[in-house]
């Protein structure tokens, strides 16, 4: 490979016959792509905003930025989470606090440290505080889609 867009071909390549010609003994030896069905459900344009405890700390993540203000220091947060509004929430260490988006946590703080927030990797913390808001917003959504790439279906590997 000479450079990204050889193998950004190569990862196509391999994609298109992962999904839609490589028979897979988990399910049948059929291939990925005779499983997928689209969802009836349809997306809202607009996800209804996610209700917090009139006592937390709140804030909105503004729409071209990635950080939110907190204790007089700004703060990382995950892109997809721009425009939505997160709560802080303490954690068990003292100056430590996790950014929710409902009962998600999106990032830690900590006061600690001079770093910024970090992210958590790949995986949602819930909050047993919060258990009835786990609702992903428009934008988490959004993200995701703009990671399928053209000539394959959501649902597939990619």
């Amino acid at each position: 490979m000479r450079d990204l867009a050889d193998a950004q071909q190569a990862f196509d390549a391999w994609r298109r016959i992962y999904n839609f010609e490589r028979p897979h003994q988990g399910i049948g030896m059929q291939v990925p792509a005779d499983r997928y069905r689209p969802s009836t459900r349809t997306m809202p344009e607009r996800l209804p905003q996610v209700d917090y405890d009139e006592r937390e700390i709140t804030r909105v993540v503004p729409s071209t930025k990635d950080y939110i203000g907190f204790k007089s220091r700004l703060w990382k947060v995950p892109q997809a989470f721009r425009g939505e509004r997160v709560a802080i929430r303490p954690l068990s260490a003292d100056g430590q606090y996790g950014v929710f988006f409902g009962a998600h946590q999106i990032a830690t703080i900590d006061l600690t440290h001079s770093k910024s927030v970090s992210d958590v990797p790949n995986r949602c913390q819930l909050s047993p505080r919060a258990k009835h808001l786990s609702r992903p917003s428009t934008s988490w959504f959004r993200e995701r889609l703009k990671t399928w790439m053209p000539g394959t279906r959501p649902g597939m590997t990619s």
